[in-house]
């Protein structure tokens, strides 16, 4: 009985080297998306005496540091208060604030009829906590909490990605050692 022996050629090692340097390069995300909770009272308007109440809620995969539309249908939750309908919320951190540019980042909430901008600390977008409006004469008032999202996207961490390869490497090495001596007893014998 004559046992072939496995020549691993340039080509397969080529290609398995390429899928160890992938994994080892790959950049993993274990992290929780940012989760933006509002919700704000507009002064009262001559067709809304009483103001309105509005909120919204939304997923971002991490801090907003650019000027940001986000349509309604991407928005958990969004709600304008009265009769019209929610278009969207924008998030404006090159807001050029009030007084002195630079002061403040802005949401605009759309909704088609009174679009209220509410202005917020600069942190507000990319740091967790809670905020407040910033007040001032006539401004609108609200709530900003942003927050790590509770559920978190598992993916495998930086020790597994370098350790997984290696050990698929060790296996076939140790499976062309083993079929090598098993071709050398099938040869002796």
């Amino acid at each position: 009985m004559n046992l072939t022996v496995y020549k691993f050629g340039a080509t397969k090692t080529a290609i398995l080297a390429l899928t160890v340097l992938g994994f080892v390069l790959a950049s993993p995300s274990c992290y929780a998306d940012e989760t933006f909770q509002f919700s704000g009272n507009i002064t009262p308007y001559y067709f809304l005496p009483s103001g309105a109440t509005q909120s919204f809620s939304f997923e971002a995969p991490d801090f907003i540091t650019q000027d940001t539309f986000i349509p309604e249908n991407a928005l958990l939750e969004c709600s304008t208060g009265y009769y019209a309908t929610c278009g969207g919320v924008s998030f404006l951190p090159s807001s050029p604030g009030y007084g002195i540019p630079g002061q403040v980042v802005q949401i605009a909430f759309w909704d088609g009829v009174v679009n209220p901008y509410y202005y917020f600390p600069l942190a507000a977008f990319t740091v967790d906590g809670t905020y407040t409006t910033v007040d001032f004469q006539g401004a609108n008032t609200g709530t900003l909490i942003v927050t790590k999202s509770a559920t978190m996207t598992p993916e495998p961490g930086p020790l597994s990605l370098i350790v997984a390869p290696l050990a698929i490497l060790l296996l076939a090495f140790w499976y062309r050692g083993f079929r090598n001596k098993l071709a050398f007893f099938a040869t002796t014998f």
